[in-house]
């Protein structure tokens, strides 16, 4: 397995003593070429992402860890393979065309620990692959910002001139001027005339007075 694939799925975690089965990590790396397919494309982004999950199932919690083998073992049972229209073979040794027929197939299911096993199985797969940079740059995800500068105009600090006892980040910006409104009369009765504005603001809650203070600090 390529060392740099491998780190960035181990993170520096040594497996543990209590190996996986050999027919469980079968029925999982299967699961995860139906699942993840795009990541077996490249050898050794696969073989990364076939340890990676062997390591994340053997990490957990023993309770949790049981519950996720007994999954394993579901799908991977010959009889339960029959039982859902497919030839009585392990999981593994289903062509692939069936294995994802299958898969499909559980995670559609009216029974309930049919999709439960599938369901658990594929996002199990899905949280591990989709947390590489392989995977980031296959989305686009530019990865968390505290990582990077700004990558569009919306990222990095507003441009404003609010004092710094604000929990967001300004940048000093001098407001762009507009022109001032013609100011009414404190007198103005709405006797039936037309009052003309640029700007309405409807409503005297929490939105509205925000939204009113700002146009008034803008003039």
């Amino acid at each position: 397995m390529d060392a740099p694939h491998a780190a960035r799925y181990l993170c520096g975690v040594s497996i543990g003593p209590e190996r996986l089965s050999a027919i469980r990590q079968a029925t999982l790396r299967a699961a995860a070429e139906r699942v993840a397919p795009h990541a077996f494309q490249n050898s050794p982004r696969g073989e990364a992402l076939a340890t990676a999950l062997v390591d994340r199932v053997q990490r957990l919690a023993p309770d949790m860890r049981g519950r996720l083998e007994t999954a394993l073992d579901l799908l991977g049972n010959r009889w339960a393979t029959l039982a859902t229209g497919h030839h009585p073979l392990p999981f593994h040794l289903l062509a692939p065309d069936e294995q994802s027929r299958l898969l499909d197939r559980w995670l559609r299911s009216r029974v309930g620990a049919l999709r439960t096993v599938g369901q658990a199985i594929r996002r199990l797969v899905m949280l591990v692959e989709y947390a590489t940079p392989e995977a980031h740059a296959d989305i686009g995800y530019r990865g968390p910002y505290h990582s990077r500068a700004p990558a569009v105009p919306w990222e990095g600090p507003l441009a404003s001139d609010r004092p710094g006892d604000d929990p967001v980040a300004y940048r000093n910006a001098e407001p762009t001027p507009l022109p001032r409104p013609t100011s009414l009369s404190s007198s103005f009765v709405c006797d039936g005339s037309v009052l003309r504005a640029e700007i309405v603001v409807v409503g005297s809650g929490a939105g509205g007075a925000m939204a009113a203070y700002e146009l008034t600090r803008h003039g």
